[in-house]
């Protein structure tokens, strides 16, 4: 038995909720994604910035299996999942909000929420209504009856409902008016707050900033800034050459 005099070793931190490294990835023999570098600690909310074309959603096509690295780790709770299938992933604890919502329209709100849904889970149908109050209103309503911000709503509590460990958001606030954009902060701000582990890509950077404890700011493939918000405030040739601002 081996002993120890004074204190006792310090013990290994926790390893991140979501960890990618060194990921290139190809569509055909386009070389999209050149070596990116994130992460998501447990607890953590970070948000994915970039133009149209700068490698976002690649990136988490990457990260949930839709597309195979050719070079790099992707790591869910310090589980290497790279280049697993998408149901697979899913199990290790990865649920995504995908862009464009893709909500069944010829199923029912309830429907939508509980098909997928993990028994046992944090996240149940009532947790759901209660982030999304309006949901409840609609329970038997067929999806394609729904608003966009309802379905934006809708996508989310489905993917709460597989209990993830970190939830990926795929542009949320795409073609929703300002309230509704308001509305999808406040619910994600509540899912940080909870200790939900968020990575979240946008172009709206008040949604980003707002969200974001951390921000990767990506340009043709690559990751060419990563700080806080206030970092990035502070370095307005960086919005200027990155996101257009």
């Amino acid at each position: 038995m081996t002993s120890y005099r004074g204190a006792p070793p310090p013990e290994d931190p926790p390893a991140p909720a979501l960890e990618v490294r060194d990921v290139h990835a190809y569509y055909g023999n386009s070389h999209v994604l050149q070596g990116v570098d994130l992460e998501v600690a447990r607890g953590e909310a970070v948000t994915l910035l970039g133009r149209n074309g700068a490698g976002k959603t690649t990136t988490i096509s990457a990260i949930v299996g839709f597309i195979r690295p050719r070079r790099g780790r992707v790591r869910v709770l310090g589980r290497d999942v790279t280049g697993c299938a998408p149901h697979v992933i899913a199990r290790a604890g990865i649920a995504l909000v995908p862009q464009g919502r893709r909500v069944f329209g010829d199923l029912t709100v309830r429907e939508n929420l509980t098909l997928t849904a993990r028994s046992g889970g944090g996240w149940d149908l009532a947790r759901v209504l209660e982030l999304f109050p309006g949901l409840a209103r609609r329970l038997d309503s067929l999806g394609d009856q729904l608003s966009g911000g309802e379905q934006q709503m809708l996508a989310i509590g489905r993917a709460l409902m597989r209990d993830p460990e970190v939830l990926l958001l795929d542009e949320p606030s795409e073609g929703l008016a300002p309230k509704l954009v308001d509305e999808i902060r406040e619910a994600l701000l509540r899912l940080r707050e909870s200790g939900l582990s968020l990575l979240l890509v946008e172009q709206n950077l008040a949604l980003a900033t707002a969200v974001g404890q951390r921000i990767y700011v990506m340009n043709k493939g690559t990751v060419v800034f990563s700080g806080t918000p206030a970092a990035l405030a502070a370095e307005p040739d960086v919005e200027s050459r990155y996101l257009g601002i």
